[in-house]
């Protein structure tokens, strides 16, 4: 039996999450935002998920409960905080 890798597009699923609940319009920045502050250009791992939905849950309203379900949805697929 061979074990296949999963190919995530992390930028593309986080996205569409903060799309979900934020619209469109507020997704653009916030996703900026949170990547300047987490040190990253782009989400290519399900660490950089984690390290992303970190900030989120620093932010005020609803990107908070954005980067809980991040947060989660990282550490399923193997990500999370690393020392």
């Amino acid at each position: 039996m061979n074990a296949t890798v999963e190919e995530v597009d992390w930028n593309a699923l986080a996205f569409e999450r903060m799309s979900r609940v934020l619209g469109e319009a507020n997704v653009q920045s916030i996703m900026k935002q949170g990547l300047e502050q987490s040190g990253l250009d782009a989400l290519r791992t399900a660490d950089d998920l984690y390290r992303f939905a970190q900030q989120l849950l620093a932010m005020p309203g609803f990107a908070k409960t954005v980067g809980g379900m991040l947060s989660l949805q990282a550490v399923m697929h193997g990500g999370g905080p690393r020392a």
